[in-house]
């Protein structure tokens, strides 16, 4: 059984804090991390703007025959990995894989890359998918537990359908490398990084999941893995706990042949050796994907809300709040928005979508039999195993099939909870 400790981690984060002393040298595959302390110089923006599409040109040398699935969202990571690929001349060798509903923008978007640039694409629209208990467990046990398994479960369904003998491209790290985690305010302290970490990847909860007083702080490592002057605080925390425990359980399987380039050295080394503040808001990465791959980023983002990544900060503060106004129409309680599918025409043609990864949660186990099934069969086991006797499970599950309070992520976080326990039992 883990300890209360974790288990209060996890509900409070939705990964476990599992680290090493080489986490760092593991994930880069660098042992020699004292590199990235050797900074590059501020030669201009336009200068590393071109320093750092070489850098991304080195991530598709030697690529190799077979058929190259890509897992294509509506973001930037996979449509870079697209681009890398057409650039190499396999445009007919690739698949394009989205999972996701109509009118989400994952699924719009990577529909409006495909169309244009007429690639073979597989969609799979999670909303007509069924899943159970066996399932979920099954993703578990190959890797899924102990993160948000119920989005890792789809991402099975793809190495599933195309079997082992397919190469699978995988955007990971590239957002994060590029600098979408890192605070506007650099933690200067190991302590201020902790807390920081802490506050940044808490999960929005309606009910506190976690143990009463317990400091999920101290769970972290003691001390740095590496000095600040090779890798900022906020950084190793980052990629040394939240990406190896996290990201890498969602979106990569074991034992299937996953291409990973942002972790190519070359891109790698430019990421951590350019000034922090071309990190910021993924500055440089955009217009370096811009420059390399014009046509393909002229086409909207989910990152930016239906925008261009070139977008000005006017026309993005525009489109966040149409985002607050379709999100207010169709908020809690859900049947209200049924009253405004009138709406919807309106919200395509102005590229306004729903802003999930894959469903709404909340509503699935409120309005689908098949998800409230899932989730009350394993409370009802979570209680009998007495692994979060601090907790109200019953009522938890009331409030939110009764309409009191949203309680959609924490009953998916439980539900996961369980089943990752389940899967280390059978280990």
């Amino acid at each position: 059984m883990r300890s209360s400790e974790d288990i209060s981690f996890f509900l409070r984060c939705g990964f476990l804090p599992q680290s090493s002393e080489n986490a760092l040298a593991n994930l880069f595959h660098n042992n020699d991390l004292g590199d990235f302390a050797r900074k590059l110089p501020d030669e201009g923006e336009d200068a590393l703007i071109e320093r750092g599409v070489r850098a991304l040109e080195a991530c598709f040398r030697d690529i190799g025959d077979g058929r190259h699935i890509v897992p294509l969202s509506g973001g930037m990571d996979s449509r870079a990995i697209l681009g890398g690929l057409i650039d190499a001349g396999l445009k007919d060798d690739i698949i394009a894989v989205t999972f996701g509903s109509p009118g989400i923008y994952d699924y719009e978007i990577a529909e409006m890359i495909v169309n244009k640039f007429g690639l073979e694409h597989v969609k799979i629209d999670i909303s007509n998918v069924k899943i159970d208990s066996s399932i979920l467990l099954e993703a578990a046990k190959t890797g899924g537990a102990w993160t948000f398994l119920f989005e890792a479960v789809y991402n099975s369904f793809i190495t599933n359908h195309f079997g082992k003998d397919a190469i699978y491209w995988g955007g990971y790290l590239g957002g994060e490398l590029a600098g979408s985690h890192i605070p506007r305010e650099e933690s200067m302290t190991w302590d201020a990084a902790k807390s920081y970490f802490v506050r940044w990847n808490t999960v929005p909860h309606s009910v506190n999941l976690a143990k009463p007083g317990l400091m999920l702080e101290d769970v972290l490592p003691e001390r740095p893995f590496v000095e600040r002057s090779v890798m900022s605080f906020d950084d190793q925390l980052d990629f040394g706990i939240r990406q190896v425990n996290f990201t890498r359980n969602i979106n990569l399987r074991d034992g299937f042949n996953f291409r990973t380039p942002f972790l190519t050295r070359e891109w790698v080394d430019f990421c951590f050796r350019i000034p922090l503040r071309y990190r910021l808001d993924e500055r440089i990465y955009r217009k370096i994907l811009v420059r390399k791959f014009p046509e393909l980023f002229a086409i909207p983002s989910a990152n930016f809300l239906g925008g261009k990544v070139d977008i000005s900060n006017g026309g993005y503060f525009c489109r966040r709040a149409l985002n607050r106004i379709r999100s207010a129409i169709n908020a809690y309680p859900y049947k209200r928005g049924d009253y405004f599918r009138f709406l919807d025409p309106v919200w395509r043609s102005l590229r306004i979508f729903a802003r999930l990864n894959y469903i709404d949660y909340g509503r699935a186990i409120m309005f689908d039999e098949n998800y409230r099934t899932i989730v009350r069969e394993n409370l009802d086991d979570l209680k009998q195993r007495g692994a979060v006797d601090w907790l109200d499970l019953d009522a938890i599950f009331r409030d939110h099939i009764e309409g009191r309070s949203d309680n959609g992520l924490e009953l998916i976080l439980l539900a996961t909870l369980e089943l990752s326990l389940k899967a280390e039992d059978e280990v």
